[in-house]
């Protein structure tokens, strides 16, 4: 092969090797461009707001897309329901993480929330003795032991603007900490 055509080949393989870079940069989830690894477990549906009472304080967590650091699915425990709006039986389960599990939400939109609502799994034995909720911002809102057996704690602060929020578990009781539910009290604008 002449030197000519071997050049041909090179320039034809780093201009595919650009595209490609291109295509993940921009179809990969922010989770994972921001440099952390994860599940992604929903992705919302798009839907447009557009009546003013869809701009209503509510729960939009149902409308981000929900990424965990890991999921037990070998239980059947996949943590699709977490985010849903319906405290209930679909929780979040960690694969063996206890401390540093984390769940991050994130939406396409910017979104003014002013409340977050954790539910710890409805399990005795695993709980959630410490966690922090960091906002996009840098800021930090520490959270004490969530109510055993799945009911909600409510952490209330003022409205912040943010595209994301992490929860990060700090310390856990049992073998695979979690989360039963999270509700984000806010609005898309």
């Amino acid at each position: 092969m002449s030197h000519s055509g071997r050049n041909y080949i090179w320039l034809v393989a780093g201009v595919l090797v650009c595209i490609a870079g291109v295509l993940v940069v921009h179809f990969a989830p922010k989770a994972v461009r921001w440099g952390r690894a994860g599940v992604i477990v929903r992705r919302p549906n798009k839907v447009p707001l557009t009546r003013a009472a869809e701009r209503q304080p509510r729960n939009i967590a149902p409308l981000a897309t929900v990424t965990v650091s890991s999921e037990d699915s070998s239980r059947g425990q996949t943590s699709a329901g977490v985010a849903d709006g319906l405290p209930d039986a679909s929780d979040w389960t960690t694969a063996g993480e206890g401390a540093g599990a984390w769940i991050t939400l994130t939406w396409d939109q910017p979104a003014t929330v002013s409340e977050i609502d954790l539910y710890d799994r409805p399990d005795p034995v695993e709980n959630v003795l410490l966690g922090t909720l960091t906002f996009e911002d840098g800021s930090v809102i520490v959270v004490h032991a969530l109510p055993a057996q799945g009911a909600p704690q409510r952490v209330v602060f003022p409205p912040k603007t943010i595209h994301s929020v992490t929860f990060r578990i700090e310390q856990a009781q049992g073998r695979n900490a979690g989360l039963g539910e999270i509700m984000v009290i806010g609005t898309l604008n």
